[in-house]
């Protein structure tokens, strides 16, 4: 390769590199034009690889040659979790997991290397590493972990940006693992020791993932108009070249507008989505969302009586997911599928099918309990009770209402909301339970 198409930033936007290279120097030279055209601050980088997608190819092709070459330095290291936080964050899982395992030997075998931004770098890399364990593999323990290195690595910095990515990833594995209550103390140790970080709006690139957090545990507590204002903020922070990634504040706002029964806001929001999803100039990678989109759009059917579009939607969600499921996080897979199946049950309820969308509603239950270890906490399992207990009642199934209501009073409390509605429900019917 000459040294005209190994210098040329253009060439390194516009041209995928396939010749391999020559000697290492060169090679360090364009690993060193890479990084530095990467932005520094966290949570850039996708808006950037979106808006360079070759560029993103580049890095692969140049990643092939460093490990061709077997050569172990700083600067090979900072790329390869440059080009691990791009796969990341474009969803190619498989290619990261290549990458981390990589990174792992090297970074055993650099470990005389102390320079400020290596540091940096691997602690970016460890709560990459953390993410990776969590979705991919579904590994908690690894997770917390990975977590619990990086958090190690922060201790005497300054570094107030990678001690918000590290307590931010620490609170989702959490929500992840269906943890809230810990959640909610990790959510307060940010607002209390990051309280200047997360408030300078202007230089937070993060700011939507913080509001993620958040509207996370509104929607816990069932304070949804809270959670739709937090994301609505989000929207306006959002920074994406690509529309796409809209859908990922789009269509848990549209859920959260179905919740509070507001559904023409939510058409609004679902027909933006159908502008976004069949844009076919926008080519990121987008099966995650269109799942999402139609158990969303299935839902929105069901609450407005069109039962038909509404199984039509759930089919081809399930395809979808069929079709992707063993490159995809399998956390979220099994998220989907819950979702898939709460909505079957919805229209089997709705149909008075009341005993075969218990069925239903008790598979997405067996699904969550693994997915949360048993731990049930999460608000989702209220609600899915307290349609197994509706369904109970119908049918005059005394046996599982009691069941069921136990199992809420048990882990939400008696002063629970859902856990009252339980309450009057099984009084009404008169089974003198309590």
């Amino acid at each position: 390769m000459t040294e005209k198409k190994i210098f040329s930033i253009h060439a390194l936007k516009h041209k995928v590199i396939k010749e391999s290279f020559g000697d290492d120097e060169n090679l360090q030279d364009v690993v060193d034009a890479i990084i530095n055209m990467l932005p520094k601050e966290i949570g850039r980088l996708a808006a950037y690889i979106e808006a360079n997608p070759i560029l993103f190819d580049n890095m692969k092709e140049v990643y092939k040659s460093i490990i061709e070459k077997s050569v172990v330095n700083e600067i090979y290291i900072i790329f390869k979790i440059k080009l691990l936080n791009a796969c990341m964050v474009q969803y190619q899982y498989n290619e990261a997991g290549d990458i981390l395992n990589s990174l792992e030997r090297d970074i055993e075998r650099a470990s005389d290397i102390h320079s400020d931004e290596y540091r940096r770098e691997i602690i970016i890399f460890r709560v990459l590493q953390s993410r990776y364990y969590r979705n991919k593999n579904f590994d908690n323990i690894r997770a917390i972990n990975s977590l619990e290195i990086a958090g190690n690595l922060l201790k005497s910095t300054d570094y107030q940006d990678l001690q918000f990515l590290v307590l931010g990833q620490k609170t989702l594995t959490y929500m992840d693992i269906g943890d809230i209550n810990f959640s909610r103390k990790l959510i307060q140790k940010i607002d209390t020791n990051l309280h200047e970080y997360i408030n300078n709006k202007k230089d937070m690139p993060l700011r939507p993932f913080y509001l993620h957090l958040k509207t996370n545990i509104y929607e816990e507590d069932g304070d949804y108009q809270r959670a739709i204002s937090n994301i609505l903020e989000s929207i306006d922070t959002y920074d994406t070249k690509s529309e796409k990634r809209k859908l990922y504040e789009y269509l848990p706002l549209i859920k959260l507008y179905m919740k509070v029964g507001e559904l023409t806001k939510a058409s609004e929001y679902i027909r933006k989505c159908e502008v976004i999803i069949n844009n076919e100039d926008d080519t990121f990678n987008n099966d995650k969302n269109i799942i999402h989109y139609h158990t969303v759009k299935a839902k929105y059917c069901h609450l407005n009586g069109n039962l038909v579009s509404a199984e039509k939607e759930i089919l081809s969600a399930e395809k979808i997911l069929q079709k992707i499921i063993n490159t995809f996080s399998q956390r979220q897979a099994q998220k989907y599928l819950v979702d898939i199946k709460c909505i079957q049950a919805d229209i089997l309820l709705q149909k008075a099918e009341y005993k075969k969308a218990n069925v239903f509603y008790i598979e997405a239950e067996t699904i969550l309990l693994e997915l949360y270890s048993n731990k049930v906490e999460k608000r989702i399992f209220s609600e899915i009770y307290e349609k197994i207990v509706d369904c109970a009642l119908k049918i005059e199934d005394k046996e599982i209402a009691k069941k069921y209501y136990n199992i809420q009073r048990e882990n939400f409390g008696g002063d629970n909301t859902i856990t009252q509605s339980i309450r009057k429900k099984i009084n009404l019917a008169d089974l003198k339970v309590l």
